[in-house]
């Protein structure tokens, strides 16, 4: 029991204790090779009974040899190199060994837990915020004035940007604002069809906008997988048709948050929703299996994927669809994968600007869901990061009273 519990109150006896017991060893007078033995073993001993915190072990431990050195006599000398020698080692593991721990916990907070409290590999965000403030301290640039239509992901987006010293300003983009920006972050279809109104305003922005006709594609649906189907990808595009086994989805052609899409399990579900089984504006679709489905954001400038990051959603249940009424199990940030890919489809439909890519993997290959030609949601907090693949522009000159008109925030 005295070994289990240990107790600091007991230290100056055990020392007391190994003073004595080399009482016997000072008249033994052993020879040098027992001596730096005794001296090793009696040492570590120590070390390993004493309640006190382990650094400091080591510089108490060889005080009953340095004691009873006088009455050891020529065996003294070498019993005092092997204890001063065990409390070397020993100093140099726990050092070793705490300095493990260290780096173990450390490396530890970089690992994501989901809410259950399991490990489910590598916090990718952590990695990203210290990559990302490691080069702004490296490769300083300068603040930026960036310009957001008025949006609920203010906060997410302010959020992301804190420690970067950009000034936001959420506000509509009126010919004053963009005049007095540096980056204008169209969020929604609305907002970009609003800003190809100031074309002329925003030829120095370096944030490029899709064609029209390329986002009128992609935000259908139907048209869009077909399309790439067309150009090559077939084997990325799930199964459409009017006759499929289920489980398959019931999508709308033009949809936005999957609030008209269905999953279709079973001939009830298929009663209930008959009428819309024949309706033009919908389409069927195999279901892609599997709890994960991913989003990518891309950012597309001539032709090439300048920057990207994905979400990862992870649902409870295998028949999910992403939705505001089935929010995920879990999400986390991951980095971006089959760039290659993505970019050759991108480039097949002549796509430029932001844009999310959802899709799910089966079997190791992507199962291409659908293209949303805008700013993803769960892009708001993460932005930041695609701020510095932009192109550089001159800073804009605002007046004082402009600025004095539109305040913004860091």
């Amino acid at each position: 029991m005295l070994l289990e519990k240990k107790s600091p109150r007991r230290d100056p006896w055990l020392l007391l204790l190994a003073a004595i017991a080399w009482m016997p060893v000072a008249w033994w007078r052993p020879g040098e090779a027992i001596a730096t033995l005794l001296g090793l073993g009696s040492t570590l001993l120590l070390c390993k009974l004493m309640a006190m915190p382990p650094v400091w072990r080591a510089f108490i431990a060889p005080v009953p040899t340095l004691a009873i050195l006088p009455p050891l006599g020529a065996a003294g000398y070498p019993a005092l190199a092997g204890a001063l020698s065990a409390a070397a080692g020993y100093l140099a593991f726990t050092l070793v060994r705490r300095g493990v721990y260290a780096v173990r916990a450390w490396l530890d907070t970089f690992r994501f837990r989901t809410p259950d409290g399991a490990v489910d590999g590598w916090d990718y965000r952590r990695w990203l915020v210290a990559r990302e403030r490691f080069l702004a301290r490296l490769w300083p640039r300068r603040r930026l004035r960036i310009l957001f239509p008025p949006t609920d992901m203010e906060a997410d987006l302010r959020r992301g940007f804190a420690h970067r010293g950009d000034h936001l300003r959420f506000a509509e983009p009126t010919p004053e604002e963009l005049h007095t920006h540096d980056l204008v972050v169209p969020l929604t279809l609305e907002d970009l069809e609003k800003l190809r109104g100031s074309g002329p305003l925003l030829a120095r922005n370096p944030l490029p906008l899709p064609d029209p006709g390329c986002v009128d594609l992609c935000n259908d649906k139907l048209a869009c997988n077909r399309a790439l189907s067309a150009a090559g990808f077939a084997d990325c595009v799930p199964e459409i048709s009017d006759s499929l086994p289920f489980p398959y989805v019931l999508k709308k052609r033009v949809d936005a948050w999957g609030d008209n899409t269905h999953v279709v399990a079973n001939a009830e579900d298929e009663r209930r929703l008959a009428t819309l089984l024949h309706d033009p504006d919908y389409f069927r679709q195999a279901f892609v299996p599997g709890q994960r489905e991913y989003a990518a954001h891309l950012l597309v400038i001539e032709g090439r994927i300048a920057a990207a990051l994905t979400v990862e959603y992870v649902f409870a249940h295998d028949l999910h669809k992403k939705c505001r009424e089935q929010p995920p199990h879990y999400r986390r940030l991951q980095r971006a994968t089959h760039l290659p890919l993505f970019r050759d489809m991108l480039n097949a439909v002549g796509y430029e600007g932001l844009c999310c890519v959802n899709y799910k993997l089966q079997d190791g290959r992507v199962r291409f869901l659908e293209i949303n030609p805008r700013f993803g949601a769960s892009l708001a907090p993460w932005f930041f990061a695609m701020v510095r693949a932009l192109p550089r522009v001159a800073p804009v000159r605002a007046n004082a009273t402009t600025s004095a008109a539109n305040p913004t925030a860091a």
